[in-house]
């Protein structure tokens, strides 16, 4: 009783100050809505929006300025493609045109991945598309922002993410 009533007090905090709650370091993400899990690395914690906001995924916090966060939106521009979808993002980061994406595959999904530096951040971005019959496609992105100096500590954290993403049943 005593730490369901901490809890939800702390949710009402966060909700009232429009911010996410970061919950303690669980051994899996699951989003059914968008049909994927991620195992989440041990020792770090994920914020996801309070609700009643839709869960489309969740950030790591890893320091100040560095996170990685994981989304999942239906293609409501109908873009198509993970390329497609890549640009539309790169685009929304600020990544020069000039950085050709490695085409890749996710969970046996299309996808690229870029990696630059904008604005001192190191950015490294992965999209994933994935057709979903007659229904709208659904676009998986992850995104890490980190420094120079955490770079090397990082990247190891944010590739353990992606290996990690698994496709699971879509709801009907």
């Amino acid at each position: 009783m005593y730490k369901t009533a901490i809890l939800l007090a702390l949710l009402a905090v966060a909700a009232s100050q429009n911010q996410a709650f970061a919950g303690p370091a669980i051994a899996s993400y699951i989003n059914q809505n968008y049909g994927f899990a991620i195992a989440v690395p041990s020792g770090l914690a994920i914020a996801t929006d309070p609700p009643p906001a839709p869960q489309h995924g969740f950030q790591i916090i890893l320091g100040q300025g560095r996170d990685i966060s994981v989304d999942a939106s239906f293609d409501s521009m109908f873009l198509g493609s993970a390329e497609s979808a890549m640009q539309d993002r790169a685009a929304d980061d600020s990544i020069s045109g000039r950085i050709k994406p490695l085409k890749r595959s996710l969970a046996g999904l299309d996808a690229e991945r870029i990696q630059a530096a904008v604005s001192g951040q190191r950015i490294d971005l992965a999209v994933a598309y994935r057709p979903n019959g007659n229904d709208v496609a659904i676009i998986y992105t992850f995104e890490l922002d980190t420094d120079a100096t955490h770079q090397a500590q990082d990247e190891p954290v944010f590739d353990e993410i992606l290996k990690s993403f698994l496709l699971r049943t879509l709801p009907k």
